[in-house]
Order: C-alpha cells, then sequence, then structure tokens
C-alpha cells in the first residue's frame, strides 16, 4: 500500500490552533507552516545484490515492474521485517498536496534515514544525503505537482556492519554508526512543509539566567533574486501559552540568507531545573508583502550549567552529577523507542532512582526522547555517532564524515534545554581521531557558544579537556572509565578515594600501592567519573515471556534474549551447578543481588572522594552488548536488587560503612568506620551504631547526636576488639532526624576467624620457585618438604606460581604431572596455563583436558557483563559459604581468570557470556552479546591413577592477609590427604 496523504481541514486547524498556544506544542517544533506527514505504509525492494541502480528502479514504471516489492512502515529499521539485512534497498511513497501550495517554497525533511540516501520526486532527481542519525532536506517545489499525485522514490544504502561487501565504495565498519542494532533505511520520520519565499533557515536560542533573557540568532533564506522588505516578529510565551514579550522589526533582505539577533528581556524569569523543569516558548514569524511567509517555534528553558571551583554549577548553586549511562535500546523498535510511554516511563525511572542526569552514548536520541527530558527535568549530554573504541576504520573519507556528523548533531539539538553538555569523543585508539580532538572542539565551540564541551571521554588519548562556555581553551579533566567487577575490595574501595588526588594528598592517605582507577589522569584536577558499574543477567524468563507476547521474532533482541536463556541452562547443567541453581530464575536473582551491591558499594567509595564531582553508572537499560549493565531490562522493568541498591546510593543523604579488614583473625580486630554523605542542607541527626552476630545478638553499640554539614562527614572511626569473637556479624548504622524520621541506614558484614583453626595441616611437599608459599609457612611454623618425582605418592605436593615459558618450570611441571600419573596428588595453585588475548575469538567447543599448560585462561572478573562465580558445597569450602555465587567474605580471593570449559568436576566456577559476539573485532555488537561460556575456578580431576587439583583462587597473594585464603590452602592440603 502507499502513502496517500494531503492536507485536511483539521490539520490546519491544528497549526492555527498551535500559532495561538491553544494546544501543547513539542519543545522543538521545527515550523508552523503547514505540514504534511509522509509516515504511514510505504512500498519497498530489498535490493540485495546492488542491481536497482544500473537498473533504475527509482524510475516510477521501473520499480512497479519489480515482483519483489513489499510493505514497510515508516518510519522503522529495515531489520524488523527482513532479518539483520544490510545493503541497499528502494522505497516509494504516493501522495498528494494540496492546490495552493503552488508558488510556494515546498521543503522534504527527513529526520534520520541510515545510511546513504539518494532522493527522486516524481522520476527527477532530488539530491543525496550521507549520515544515518541528524536530518536533512530538500527544496522540492519545482518537483512536485500541487493537487495532483506525487511519487517519492529514495534509494537507501544501508551500514555495512556484519557482512564483508562494498556497496558505492563504502566497505565494512567504516562509516560512522551507534552498536546498539543496523537501525537501516527510513527509520525516523519523513514530512512536507510549505513556506513562502522568505524562509527560516536556522534559529539558535542563548537563554541567560543574569538580567533573564534569550539572544535569539536568526538565519532568514530570501529564495527570490530581489530586495524583500519583511517585518520579522518575536514572542516569548509563559509555560501556559500566554504572551510575555513580543516585538516586531522591519527589514529589507537581500537575496540569499541573513542573520539577524535581537536580545529580548524575560520578566518575572522563572528557571528550569530538575526539580522545577519551567519552560518557555519562542515564537519567530516572518511577514512579507501582507501575508506570513514562515514561522518557527520551540521551547526552552532559562537556565546555566558550567563549572566553578571544580564543580558542576547549575543556576549558580553546585549539582553533584549522578549520571547514568544509555544506549537508547528498544525491544520492538530497536533504536526509537516502541511508545511515548516507554520513553517516558524510562526517564522517569532514572529520576526515581535518583539520578539527574542521562549520558545517551554514540548515537542522538530521538527528537521525541530529548522533548521528554525537557519536560521532565532531566539533564542530558549530547552525543554524536563519531566513533566508538576503533570504530569506524580509518579511511580517508573519515574526518569528514566526523565533521558532518558533529556539525549536524550540535545544530539539531544546541536550542534543547535538557542538553547542557557536548562529548565528542569516547576512548579514542586512532590517530587520525586523536588528531581531530583540537579542532573539532573548535567547530563545537563556534557552532554552540553556551555549552560544556568534553573533548574526549575517558581521556584514553591524551587526558581529557573540558571547555567552558564561551571559552576556546580547553582545560585539563579528569574523565575516568572504570569497570572494578562483582568484587569491591578494600584495595578497590580505596582506589576511588585517590582519583583526582595530589602525590602528597595520595601519600599521606598511606593506602600502599594500589591502583587508582583512570587514565592520563592530572592531579589535583576537577574529575567525574563517567563510567562505572557490574552487571547481571536481567529476568530472562519473564522477558521472554514479553518477548513472545509483544516482540519481534525477526530482532536480534527476541532472539539473543531467547539464546541466553537456553545457552545459561545449558551450561548448569554441564557445570554441575544446576545443583545450587535448579532454575535459571533463581541463578539470576543472585547474581542481581552481586550486581547491585557493587554498584552501591563503587557509588559509596566515589561520594567519598571530594575530589570527585559527580558519576556516571553503567547503565540504565540492559539490552545488546550492555544486556548486564541495565539497573532496570529491556522492557523497563526494574532489575529489583540491582535498582534498590544503586537508588539508596544515589540518595542526597547516605552512610558510608568500612571495616578493615573484612575478614580477621580474632587476635588482630579491625577498624571501623563511618561516614555521611549529605548533599543536602545541613541538619541535626542521631546516629545509632551496631554489631549484631549470626543470632542477631548485639555485640556492639554505640549513640551519637551529630551535626551533619553539607559533604563529607567523618563521623567515626575506631579500632574495633574481635579477640573474643568468631564468626559473622553485622555492622549496621541508622542515621535519624530530630523528630525521629529515618533519615539513611547501611549495613556491612564482616567474618572473624581463629588462627589455631587453620595450622592444623598433614604433610606435604613443595615448589616454589617465587618464593611465595615458604615465608608464609616458616611464620605459621609450618614444614613442607621439597619435592622429588620419587616421593610417597601419599603425601600430596603443593605448587606456587610457575613460568609455562620458562625451560626450568616446563621440567617442573612434566616431573609433576608424571608424578600424579603414578598415583601422587597435586595443588596448582596458579595454573600455568594459556592466558587468552582480551580479543580471542570464538572459544572451544569440546572440553579441554585438565593439562596444567594446556588449560586455557580467560579474564573472568567481570566489566559490565556480569560474571557470577558459584562455589558448591565441599571440603574445600569447609567453614566458609557454600552452594552460593561468590562474595562478601571470598571477595579477596575472587578469581580474576577462570579456566575455560575445563574437563573434569567443577567445586566453583563461572557461568557467563562474551562481551563482543565471538570476540570479532570487525563485528562488535549489533547482534547482541556473545555466546555463554563457563569456567572452572577449582577444579579436581584424576591424571592417570592420581588427582589433580587446579584453581585460579587468589590464594598465594592473600597468605597471612586474609584468613580465607590461609583456610583453603590447608583445606587443599587436608581433602588431598583424604582422596
Amino acid at each position: 500500500m502507499r502513502c496517500w496523504r494531503s492536507l485536511t481541514k483539521i490539520d490546519s486547524l491544528l497549526i492555527i490552533y498551535i500559532i495561538i498556544g491553544v494546544l501543547p506544542v513539542s519543545a522543538q517544533t521545527r515550523s508552523l507552516a503547514e505540514e504534511i506527514s509522509l509516515n504511514g505504509n510505504w512500498e519497498i525492494i530489498f535490493d540485495q545484490h546492488n542491481k536497482g541502480k544500473a537498473g533504475e528502479w527509482h524510475i516510477n514504471q521501473n520499480f512497479s515492474r519489480q515482483s519483489t516489492i513489499r510493505e514497510i512502515s515508516v518510519p522503522s529499521c529495515w531489520e524488523e521485517i527482513e532479518q539483520d539485512y544490510e545493503g541497499v534497498a528502494f522505497y516509494r511513497c504516493s501522495f498528494h498536496v494540496p492546490e495552493d501550495w503552488a508558488d510556494r517554497s515546498i521543503e522534504l525533511s527527513f529526520e534520520a534515514v541510515n545510511y546513504v540516501t539518494e532522493v527522486w520526486l516524481n522520476d527527477q532527481v532530488v539530491g543525496f544525503h550521507e549520515g544515518g542519525f541528524t536530518p536533512f532536506d530538500f527544496e522540492v517545489a519545482g518537483l512536485l505537482f500541487p493537487g495532483k499525485k506525487n511519487t517519492l522514490t529514495l534509494r537507501v544504502v544501508g551500514p555495512i556492519l556484519l557482512t564483508d561487501q562494498e556497496i558505492d565504495g563504502m566497505g565494512q565498519m567504516e562509516v560512522p554508526q551507534w552498536r546498539g542494532a543496523i537501525t537501516g533505511g527510513v527509520w525516523q520520520g519523513v514530512s512536507l512543509r510549505s513556506s513562502g519565499y522568505i524562509g527560516i533557515k536556522d534559529v539558535y536560542l542563548e537563554p541567560q539566567i543574569t538580567d533573564p533573557s534569550v539572544s535569539i540568532t536568526l538565519e532568514v533564506i530570501n529564495s527570490t533574486n530581489e530586495l524583500q522588505p519583511c517585518i520579522l516578529v518575536y514572542t516569548i510565551l509563559d509555560h501556559s501559552g500566554a504572551e510575555l514579550v513580543s516585538t516586531k522589526l522591519e527589514q529589507e533582505l537581500q537575496p540569499g540568507t541573513t542573520s539577524k539577533s535581537i536580545l529580548l528581556d524575560i520578566p518575572d524569569a522563572r528557571l528550569w531545573s530538575p526539580d522545577d523543569p519551567y519552560l518557555y516558548s519562542c515564537q519567530v514569524r516572518i511577514q512579507n508583502l501582507g501575508s506570513e511567509s514562515d514561522s518557527w517555534m520551540s521551547n526552552f528553558g532559562l537556565r546555566e550549567f558550567t563549572i566553578r571551583d571544580k564543580q558542576f554549577v547549575l543556576n549558580g548553586e553546585p549539582l553533584y552529577l549522578k549520571a547514568c549511562f544509555f544506549e537508547g535500546l528498544y525491544p520492538v523498535k530497536l533504536a526509537y523507542p516502541d511508545s511515548r510511554e516507554m520513553a517516558i516511563r524510562e526517564i522517569q525511572l532514572a529520576k526515581d532512582a535518583g539520578f539527574n542526569m542521562i549520558r545517551p552514548w554514540r548515537k542522538p536520541p530521538p527528537p521525541m526522547w530529548l522533548d521528554l527530558c525537557d519536560e521532565m527535568g532531566m539533564l542530558t549530554i549530547g552525543s554524536l555517532v563519531v566513533e566508538c573504541m576503533e570504530r569506524p576504520i580509518a579511511t580517508p573519507y573519515l574526518p569528514s564524515r566526523v565533521e558532518h556528523e558533529l556539525r549536524s548533531s550540535l545544530i539539531r539539538d544546541r536550542n534543547r534545554t535538557c542538553v547542557v553538555m557536548w562529548e565528542l569523543f569516547n576512548e579514542l585508539h586512532q590517530p587520525i581521531l586523536i588528531q581531530l580532538l583540537q579542532p573539532m572542539s573548535q567547530l563545537a565551540r563556534k557552532l554552540d557558544p553556551s555549552r560544556l564541551i568534553l573533548d574526549e571521554s575517558g581521556g584514553w588519548a591524551k587526558g581529557a579537556k573540558m571547555y567552558l562556555p564561551y571559552q576556546n581553551e580547553g582545560i585539563p579533566f579528569n574523565d575516568v572509565h572504570d569497570y572494578a567487577g562483582s568484587q569491591i575490595t578494600e584495595d578497590r574501595f580505596n582506589g576511588y578515594l585517590l582519583i583526582g588526588k595530589t602525590k602528597e594528598e595520595i601519600l599521606k592517605a598511606d593506602f600502599g600501592r594500589i591502583k587508582i582507577p583512570g587514565r592520563n589522569l592530572k592531579p589535583g584536577e576537577m574529575t567525574f567519573v563517567s563510567e562505572l558499574g557490574y552487571g547481571s543477567l536481567p529476568d530472562l524468563v519473564q522477558n521472554n515471556q514479553q518477548f513472545k507476547k509483544t516482540g519481534n521474532p525477526l530482532v536480534s533482541p527476541t532472539r539473543y534474549h531467547k539464546r541466553i536463556a537456553e545457552e545459561t541452562l545449558n551450561a548448569l547443567e554441564i557445570t554441575g551447578f544446576d545443583q545450587v541453581y535448579p532454575n535459571l530464575t533463581d541463578f539470576i536473582v543472585e547474581q542481581q543481588k552481586q550486581h547491585g551491591y557493587a554498584n552501591k558499594r563503587l557509588i559509596e567509595a566515589i561520594r567519598c572522594n571530594p575530589a570527585i564531582s559527580g558519576y556516571c553508572v553503567h547503565a540504565l537499560v540492559a539490552g545488546d552488548w550492555v544486556l548486564g549493565a541495565g539497573i532496570i531490562d529491556l522492557w523497563r522493568n526494574p532489575k529489583n536488587e540491582v535498582y534498590k541498591k544503586t537508588q539508596e546510593a544515589n540518595q542526597d543523604r547516605i552512610v558510608v560503612l568500612q571495616a578493615s579488614p573484612r575478614n580477621v583473625y580474632a587476635e588482630r580486630g579491625t577498624q571501623l568506620m563511618v561516614t555521611i554523605i549529605n548533599d543536602a542542607a545541613p541538619i541535626n541527626a542521631f546516629i545509632s551504631i551496631l554489631i549484631n552476630d549470626e543470632q542477631d545478638s548485639v555485640v556492639f553499640s554505640k549513640n551519637m547526636d551529630i551535626e551533619l554539614k553539607k559533604g563529607i562527614n567523618q563521623i567515626y572511626t575506631e579500632k574495633f576488639e574481635t579477640s573474643s569473637l568468631i564468626g559473622n556479624y553485622k555492622f549496621s548504622a541508622h542515621v535519624k532526624g530530630q523528630s525521629g524520621n529515618l533519615i539513611s541506614e547501611n549495613e556491612l558484614c564482616f567474618d572473624v576467624f581463629h588462627q589455631q583453626d587453620h595450622d592444623e595441616v598433614r604433610p606435604f611437599s613443595i615448589v616454589d620457585p617465587k618464593e611465595q608459599l615458604v615465608p608464609f609457612l616458616s611464620k605459621r611454623g609450618i614444614q613442607a618438604s621439597t619435592f622429588s618425582p620419587n616421593q610417597n605418592t601419599a603425601m600430596p605436593v603443593l605448587v606456587g606460581a610457575l613460568n609455562p615459558k620458562r625451560n626450568e618450570d616446563i621440567n617442573q611441571i612434566k616431573q609433576i604431572e608424571e608424578f600424579v600419573r603414578k598415583g601422587g596428588k597435586a595443588i596448582f595453585l596458579e595454573v600455568p596455563g594459556k592466558k587468552l588475548p582480551w580479543f580471542h575469538g570464538p572459544l572451544p567447543d569440546s572440553p579441554i583436558k585438565a593439562k596444567p599448560m594446556e588449560v586455557m585462561l580467560i579474564n573472568s572478573l567481570g566489566l559490565w557483563a556480569g560474571r557470577p562465580h558459584i562455589v558448591k558445597k565441599h571440603p574445600i569450602f569447609d567453614g566458609l559459604p557454600v552452594n552460593t555465587i561468590m562474595s562478601g567474605v571470598y571477595e579477596n580471593i575472587h578469581p580474576i581468570q577462570s579456566m575455560v570449559k575445563l574437563e573434569g568436576e567443577y567445586q566453583c566456577g563461572v557461568i557467563t557470556y562474551e562481551h563482543f559476539p565471538e570476540l570479532d573485532k570487525m563485528k562488535r555488537h549489533y547482534n547482541g552479546p556473545g555466546n555463554v561460556w563457563w569456567g572452572a575456578d577449582l577444579s579436581i580431576t584424576p591424571m592417570g591413577e592420581g588427582l589433580l587439583l587446579l584453581s585460579t583462587l587468589l590464594i598465594i597473594n592473600n597468605l597471612g592477609e586474609d584468613p580465607v585464603a590461609d583456610k583453603l590452602l590447608f583445606n587443599m592440603i587436608n581433602y588431598m590427604y583424604n582422596e
């Protein structure tokens, strides 16, 4: 069916109503002139073999001869009707326009078509456009037939992402693209707009809050060849549509483009903020020869967002940024909200979770979504489809494509109130893009003088620079990306406390040698942690029911949610971890708890550092390559504990607890610390500090009246005596206001062990070339003999770190293997296997034999994808939590790598999925995450007549420091005697 549409009397009335303010208008309305939507059912031919150009399918008669014509809804991504299609397609739509549109300017407008668009109207060429995510238009008055049928034909070349082909000189991954879908075709709206020959080309608004006003820069185009007398009418309307200010200026316009500026004061001004998103409307009209030639309207808010004294400032007041990363993924429409209601829900969920900013990532959000952010009071970062970590591939055309995307994105959204900062690049690798940092920053500053500009998020290339409003010189700025994994250990927590600190401050903190997150950091400069977080699966059972009910089986979200669920169930069965989690929902619920705790702990650490001005949690919505990261799933359901714990950490007042160390020998004691973060007004409060044992009996309590100043309040720090304790303890704090209302509360667990419980160990031999084990054993008064291939096979050998590339160590490993084959038992505390690189290609299909040097080791700490490590009940874990996901008491010995698809019995291991599909650098994302895989952290496997124990648990480096490492070591030795 073709698209037939003409302007009706109702359409005309709507236009009149909008002009006089009777009906609410969109935050960004391109024009108030007459407009026809061409959205609806179009025709499409998928030109898989690229024959249509030579066959001139753009000609109406030739198009009609083709036998493969189908219907497609515009707007939509074409993979909604043709699975994973890449290549060329021809579109056609027919329509009428009113007869009175003759002798007028008529603009054919596209909101976004991906990627190259060639346009014909009534078999006549119109033009072309390159770029898949921003608007473009053509003047078509001379090609239309007013009052008659018109036919619009497009040839669209989509992005080449998954297939190895070249079309019209564009190869695989060579053009700027977003990662969430192929997003091919006419995926945003199409319309026709009629105006006089004196038209509005562009309007740029610059609101000012000092002497409240708005500066209006107007570009007018005179399409005639004569000087034209005009009246420019500028009007400011309040939120209800009532006129506040109006002024008329008489002008004589030369042919071509003329720029005009005016400043309008706004009486009794009301500022825009997240708490009060008050919007005005600016209307511009052009009158020519006694009639209205063109008009334009946009909503805007009075607000100022900048940096002062190393703090973000909104309307003159410091604002701590609490942002969330947002991919703009949707279950059915892919790149565009499935409905306006879905978009409202996700923004409201972000606000309810305590976020004041959303960071859209590497794709300009659709205009409707930004309308909602303006109206609902959500700050956003302006995002461009420019690059993403080595993509697009550098070609001689890349610089011009980057400039085009930057220019068109900024011009489209520079009147948005919600957009307070531009982010130009992200984690740069390629020299050509690094070279573009400075010129593109200057172009951005020229196009939009009024906003902050961040040149590179992450600061990977040279360290980030921030450009303040109306400033051309970038200032050093620490923009940090860091994914700590699931275990926020004391060292990890303290590392966040040191971000942005000077060398003197770092030395004074006296935390020892720990990793400080971030790249190219500049000590003492303002810092924003723009990516942090962890991951967990969404409720795949519920999600798949929803996909079955209202999803589209052709699109990748339907397929990868189903695939991940099936593969995860299969992995649970293969590894035997289905004994711990017999159904998928239980497994998902447990890993979501771990995800929520990790997010919460990361935020707490950041908020305890006064050098950090804000953070951005990765991510708001789960899906595709960020399937694990979301705090809500793709259908916009909160991920229970993830959402709840993140929400708790985002509150204006939070209490942060630390116990150092978390696992402690009773004789040593632990340091307890209580910090209260107060981002609200100062108050007087009351705090109750408690320690409860496993039976919930109170073993310690302290009550204090406190004055909470704004900022970071160190409330309590004390060495806590543990000599009479043993077991797990809950350390909690409850903060109440003067009226008894609960302000904040938190809890943290720590475990107390008795050293003598760990020292009962039977004789064993040792291989310890790096002398990591002997010093610990000597301190504990434990003697171990040196391993001999001829020793009694009843006595196990304990093996420390060996280098599989060192001949002496290789020979030692071979001797140990021969000893085991003869009936011996060996414990490898650090498996000398093959460490797979980050991008390692497909993982093996069949199990790998448990030979130390043949084992394949893969990173399993977790980033934005969850890496839940499961512990079964087993004698090696006696005295420790079992049949659970590894966390809490295990945080220091939690592995950072696992033995992938290892043959044998798994006592402890991981089930997860690849971040990238098949880890193919060429095909990153676009089809969802990669395959599910599993690995062992502790495996006991027969070898010949003996027994081999392989472990990737971080035992060696924690011996003598963490009682759990000591306990596991001695349990392993004793277990080998009993087998």
